[in-house]
């Protein structure tokens, strides 16, 4: 199995994509399926930017081997504005007659 260090974390091969671990705790991990992916990632958490163009998997991804605290509260607060915009009310007509 290919294993690559980069910046505390592991990104390990797999037959379907890549795992990324922490080196501290190899039992926190995440799958994504490209290596650029999980370079972005791994940069993503070092520097703490919050991504804003993707989906609700990568942003788990980054919640789950995220480091700081802080970070982690915020990418959570945003995943869950992410979740709740999806759901949107509609509108009833009472006056409306319906066959």
């Amino acid at each position: 199995m290919e294993r690559i260090k980069y910046k505390g974390y592991f990104i390990d091969k797999t037959k379907t994509g890549y795992r990324i671990s922490k080196q501290s705790d190899i039992s926190i991990h995440t799958h994504l399926r490209n290596l650029s992916t999980s370079y972005k990632l791994i940069n993503n958490v070092v520097n703490k930017p919050i991504p804003k163009r993707c989906g609700l998997y990568y942003l788990e991804s980054h919640i789950r081997i995220a480091n700081d605290e802080e970070y982690k509260r915020k990418l959570q607060d945003y995943y869950d504005v992410k979740v709740n915009k999806g759901t949107k009310q509609r509108y009833y007509n009472p006056h409306k007659k319906s066959f």
